[in-house]
This record gives structure tokens, sequence and C-alpha cells, in this order.
């Protein structure tokens, strides 16, 4: 009876050394559990603060006490994205995938970064996989639709556009990237309704004005386009974009002291903008400076080789003077560069 009991007296105290030792694990891995959280938040704050690199900081911390936290992998990329480190962000976004396929918003931003680096090469599956596991944010519509614009499927940009502004009506970058949409095929009524809605949310939005503008130069409103040139200019004195483009309204309706000084404030701003050289050219022209008009466009193409217009309008100078086999050069070169109206004037050189 002795061995009996001394028997189960032993099984009793190695059962509960057992349970003690589950307990403390339990109390050990909770622990670890709530250190990990408090850094992830340390992290959110820094993060919220600008304060990039004591996140990364903060996240390592997390992860180094629970290697799974997918969203501290998330926030970590994040902020390694702001330092400029693609490759350490894109590494944290794979490894979240990995751990977790179904995570929408890794998907996004790992197709984000891909896209603001190298937009080029980019394709719209990371954005599709996001949206097929329910992430709704209005950015992942916006940024397929870019690149599908970037891919010239202007159908497929503008529809996710608008999905985008569905989702968020006072997305002015949806509208303005919209509206530029519509410019590339030639709805230009479209275009400047998107535009207006661009500055109506964002008053401070300089290219949606530029943009506008250019559209209603397109139906033949000079005087409309002028007006949002200058409300460009008035917001930003040194956008010397809408200077040339302000200018070429203006020669248009024949104000050529107004056209000189808008291009030559371009050039002050920025004294390598062929645009404006070119112009330059084209109010000697219209002037019957032939002469100088082909200066112009000589410094013109020299700054850019591939300044299709600038071909075509000296060769119009250089018939003028009476060198038509100058003239036909620069039209077939225009013409090998796609300038569709060089063909028209190559008829003269047959």
């Amino acid at each position: 009876m002795k061995n009996v009991v001394i028997l189960s007296i032993c099984l009793i105290l190695f059962y509960n050394f057992s349970t003690a030792q589950q307990i403390d694990n339990g109390k050990i891995n909770y622990k670890k559990k709530k250190n990990s959280e408090k850094a992830y938040n340390d992290g959110i704050s820094k993060i919220l603060n600008k304060d990039y690199y004591a996140a990364i900081s903060d996240f390592d911390k997390a992860l180094q006490l629970n290697p799974s936290f997918v969203e501290a992998l998330l926030q970590r990329g994040k902020a390694k994205f702001q330092l400029n480190d693609e490759y350490g962000a894109l590494a944290d976004f794979n490894q979240a995938i990995e751990i977790k396929s179904n995570y929408g918003e890794a998907y996004f931003n790992r197709g984000y970064v891909t896209f603001i680096f190298d937009s080029t090469s980019v394709d719209v599956s990371d954005f599709d996989k996001a949206i097929q596991l329910g992430y709704q944010n209005p950015e992942v519509y916006y940024y397929r639709g870019l690149v599908k614009l970037l891919k010239k499927d202007y159908d497929g940009a503008i529809f996710d556009f608008s999905l985008a502004i569905e989702r968020k009506p006072n997305y002015a970058k949806a509208y303005h990237d919209r509206g530029t949409t519509k410019v590339m095929i030639n709805d230009y009524q479209g275009a400047i309704y998107d535009f207006r809605l661009a500055v109506n949310y964002n008053p401070n939005f300089v290219i949606a004005y530029n943009n506008m503008g250019s559209a209603k130069k397109k139906i033949g409103d000079f005087q409309g386009s002028i007006n949002d040139y200058t409300a460009a200019i008035m917001l930003d004195s040194t956008f010397y974009i809408s200077y040339n483009n302000r200018g070429g309204a203006k020669l248009i309706l024949g104000d050529i002291e107004g056209a000189i000084f808008d291009f030559e404030t371009a050039l002050i701003l920025k004294e390598d903008y062929y645009p404006a050289i070119s112009n330059l050219g084209n109010v000697a022209a219209q002037t019957g400076d032939y002469e100088k008009a082909v200066e112009y466009y000589d410094m013109a193409i020299e700054l850019n080789s591939e300044h299709g217009i600038g071909y075509v309008n000296r060769g119009l100078a250089k018939e003028l003077l009476g060198d038509l086999e100058g003239a036909c050069m620069d039209w077939r070169m225009a013409s090998e560069l796609g300038v569709e109206d060089a063909a028209t004037y190559l008829e003269e050189c047959e």
C-alpha cells in the first residue's frame, strides 16, 4: 500500500509541475505580444510625426517579439519608402504577403511603390489583386488608372479614375488625370469639365489651371485659355510652362508684345526651354523676319533634335526665304518624327 501511495503522489507532483510551466509560457507569450503591440503603436506615432528612422526602429522591435506581425511589416515598409528605400519597402511588403496571402493593403502598397520607382514597367496585377481581396481605398483605383493611362488604355483609365471619384467625390487629382485622359481622346469639353472640378476641390492646383487653359485653346477659346494660364501664374510665378502657353494664345489673338513678354519670361525662368525659343521663332515669322525665325528654330532644334514642329516651321521659313531644298530636308525630318502635317508640305518637294 505504501508503494501505491508513493506512486500516486509522484504522479500528482509531476502533473502539477507541467501545468505551472504552461501557465508561465502563456504569461511570457502574452507579455511578448503586449510589448510588440506597444512598440508597433510607438512606431505609428512616430510615422505621424514623420520621424521615419525612429519608427523603423520601433517596428523592428515589434517584429523581433512577433515575427509574423504583418501590420508591423506593412508600416515598416511604408516608413522605408518615405526614406527612398525602395528595395527595403518591397521586401517588407513581400514578406507580409507571404505571411498573409489575402492582405489587400500589402498588395496595393507593393504596386504603388513599384509604380513610383518604375512607372514604365509596372502592371496592374497588384492593384487588381488588392481590389479582388476587398481593398477599396480610392487610391487603388487611382493608381491603376494611372498605369492604364501610361499604357494608353484610355477607356480603362477613365473607368478607374471614375471609380476613385465615386469613393472620394473631392478627389482633385483623379478629376485632373481623368481630364488629362480625355484630352488624349480629343474630348476637350469633357476635359475642361474635369479640370474645373479639380481646381474647385483644390484651388491651388497649378497644373490643372494650365491644362484647362490648353484644353480651351484646343476648342478656340483663346481668351479663356489666357485667363486659366494667368490663374496658374498667379499661383506660381515661376511656372514657365504657363508663361509659354499664355504667350501662344496671345500670339494667336495678335498680341505680339504680350506674346514676346511671355516667351522671354519663360526663358528667364528656364533658359533652355526650347518650346519658348521655337515660339519666338513663330513671332519672328509672323512679323516677316524669316531669317530671325530660322535662327530661333535652329536654337530650339539644337536643344531638342526631335522637335518635330520646329522642323516644320523652320522649313516654312526657309521656303519663304527661297531655300526650297533646305525646306524639304526639314519637312522630311519632321515626317520621320511623326508630324502628320509634314506630308502636306512634302508635296511641294516632288
